[in-house]
């Protein structure tokens, strides 16, 4: 969920007690917004296959870069300006990206963000695993960037790994901390208080036997004020589990088991579904044309207590795309999920009572969404848009902006 930034702190999505206070006592008004009118952009459609297949690259990031408020677009070799004004200008303004300074490989290009924590998002993290690149805007619009190998990490099966999360993890940092899936586990990356001399300290600090930990969801799963991961076993596997964050930097992270989805478990979310001061976690299987959505209800002690398996929705080919936010503005996390392979479904379904049932909006259908379904106020009006891209029709990237309006509350 990159748009709902976890170096920000959203107060719905990562943290236990009072600070979800915002989830627990939603609006009395019930005030809030259709999600039934949509304006698709088809923002680029002339993207390149990954390097050495046909297929599309992993990763997708949203921010400001120019202090403009629209967010523009990091994605696999490409950087994109947002057009502004009702971003149907297209296609959108690209520049690609240098390649890996050491290799001469293309570069998959995954978070956009500020290297020291504040101002514009003028820096990108990408791989070409085994290397990790950092670059950096030369100028204020991101028409050039310098590039730097900054760490190294196993590289998965197909290549790159699959997630970047940016996260406050050590305690007492100044500057973000970022998280990767990685062959063999999961990795802890920092940012040094001189980040263009290289070498930024990186640890591994989770483990599976069974490639990649593809889906990452962060939050305070265990109320003790330290962002926790929730993570998939691993490749083909349907078993989900959360590592508890030791608190002091180290990697002594300590693994916790949650349940089981039906089919590989794939995409992850920790978030408060219910309104009981608790970070549930909401996940989506793959591999099987009757994929599933399921949110799992966290017990008292998250260690000791048994997970109680919700099912929200099934029926698809494919859900490699998943993101939570509340996009009616009725206080309430809220899906939105992308199909990979047949109807090319994009769909959000509604908190309806707390997670007791889940109202489906289909937003679109016959556009791929592979590591997409991105929501996030890309035009700056208020509401979340949705931005995807694509795995086997990695020409595209898909745009749909938000045309449902502001909910209007009253005390």
């Amino acid at each position: 969920m990159k748009t709902l930034r976890h170096w920000t702190l959203p107060t719905f999505v990562l943290t236990a007690g009072a600070m979800l206070a915002s989830a627990v006592e939603p609006s009395r008004t019930e005030a809030r917004i259709g999600l039934d009118k949509w304006t698709y952009i088809h923002a680029d459609d002339s993207r390149e296959p990954s390097a050495g297949k046909q297929r599309g690259d992993f990763g997708v990031d949203v921010a400001d870069v120019n202090g403009d408020g629209w967010l523009d677009v990091a994605s696999g070799p490409y950087f994109y300006r947002n057009p502004g004004a009702d971003m149907t200008k297209a296609p959108w303004p690209r520049v690609t990206l240098p390649s890996d300074p050491e290799t001469g490989r293309r570069l998959d290009a995954g978070l956009l963000f500020s290297v020291t924590g504040s101002g514009p998002a003028r820096d990108i993290l990408a791989q070409a695993l085994p290397n990790i690149v950092w670059l950096h805007a030369e100028d204020p619009e991101g028409h050039s960037w310098s590039a730097k190998v900054v760490a190294h990490m196993p590289a998965v099966r197909h290549g790159n790994g699959r997630t970047i999360e940016l996260a406050q993890i050590v305690p007492g940092n100044k500057r973000p901390d970022i998280i990767l899936s990685a062959g063999g586990g999961t990795y802890l990356l920092q940012i040094p208080a001189k980040p263009e001399a290289g070498n930024w300290p990186i640890m591994k600090i989770t483990h599976t036997d069974h490639d990649e930990q593809k889906g990452i969801g962060i939050g305070d799963i265990d109320g003790d004020g330290h962002l926790d991961l929730v993570l998939g076993v691993g490749i083909k596997l349907p078993h989900v589990e959360w590592w508890r964050n030791p608190g002091d930097g180290s990697a002594n992270w300590v693994r916790h088991s949650i349940g089981n989805t039906v089919n590989a478990a794939k995409m992850l979310e920790a978030t408060d579904v219910n309104g009981d001061g608790r970070l549930d976690v909401i996940a989506t299987d793959s591999e099987n044309e009757d994929s599933h959505i399921f949110w799992f209800e966290a017990p008292a002690d998250p260690v000791k207590g048994e997970w109680a398996r919700h099912d929200v929705g099934r029926g698809y080919n494919g859900l490699d795309s998943l993101c939570v936010a509340d996009m009616n503005e009725d206080g309430l996390p809220d899906i939105v999920i992308g199909e990979t392979k047949d109807r090319l479904r994009l769909v959000t379904y509604e908190n309806v009572n707390r997670g007791k049932s889940w109202n489906e909006h289909l937003i679109d259908e016959g556009k791929e969404s592979h590591k997409g379904a991105l929501a996030g106020d890309l035009d700056g009006d208020g509401d979340l848009d949705i931005l995807s891209i694509a795995y086997f029709g990695f020409k595209d990237l898909h745009v749909w902006r938000n045309d449902n309006g502001r909910a209007q509350r009253t005390q």
